[in-house]
Parts: C-alpha cells; sequence; structure tokens
C-alpha cells in the first residue's frame, strides 16, 4: 500500500512504520487505525500521538461507536488473524485529554446504507505553549 501510495502522489512523504516508533512532528487523521489497537493500549498509542505532533498539530480520530470486540479467522477463504475493537466517543476523547490533548470536536453520526452501527469522530489538538 505504501509504494502505491508513493508511486500515485510522489510529492507526499510515505512511510512505512509502527505508531509506536514515529520520530516526526505531524498533523495526523488516524481514520479507523485505533480500531485495531486493544482498548488497554490506547493510554500508551494516544501519548505517542502526543510526542510526535508539533504544538498546536491536530490529531483526527475516526471509528465505529460500541463496546464489543470483534475477531474474524477468515476472510474470502485465506486464513486471518483480525481484531478490531469498537469505541466509545467520550471515552476516547478523555483518554485523549489524560495524554494531554485538547478535545475540539466530538461528533457521531448515524451509519448510512450499508453500516450497521454509528460512526464516531474525535478531533484533538496537542496546546501550543
Amino acid at each position: 500500500m505504501v509504494a502505491e501510495a508513493r508511486r500515485a502522489y510522489p510529492e507526499l512523504r510515505c512511510e512505512v512504520g509502527r505508531c509506536w516508533t514515529w520520530t516526526f512532528p505531524t498533523p495526523a487523521s488516524a481514520g479507523y487505525s485505533i480500531i485495531h489497537i486493544p482498548w488497554e493500549l490506547r493510554p500508551r498509542l494516544f501519548a505517542e500521538f502526543h510526542r510526535v505532533l508539533a504544538p498546536g498539530g491536530q490529531l483526527m480520530l475516526g471509528f465505529q461507536v460500541g463496546d464489543e470486540r470483534h475477531h474474524r479467522d477468515e476472510a474470502w477463504g485465506v486464513p486471518i488473524r483480525l481484531d478490531w475493537y469498537r469505541q466509545r466517543p467520550d471515552e476516547v476523547a478523555e483518554l485523549l485529554r489524560e495524554a494531554g490533548f485538547e478535545i475540539v470536536a466530538t461528533v457521531v453520526r448515524q451509519p448510512e446504507l450499508t453500516e450497521k452501527t454509528p460512526h464516531g469522530y474525535v478531533l484533538a489538538r496537542r496546546p501550543a505553549p
């Protein structure tokens, strides 16, 4: 996917890495990426988001709303191991506050088309000094 992004958008910087080891400050959109982080690891991840964002930088998170954890062992006949976790917007916002962020907005929208759950979005900012 990163190679394809580099071909399609050569003017953008696309990096392969783990969110625990980011080393460059940047605004971040983590749309639906936190759904694969176990709930108990969110404080560590949000602290890392805070570390890598420049002061005044913003972070946008998107996720399906709920309390459920899901697991798949197979997709299209191929064995896989995939876990995903629905989130509660107020809980995500509180964890971001605890990591040092200011909450700019929290939004929940109702399911569209074939979606089965509401979707939540939290926009947060790392305070400027």
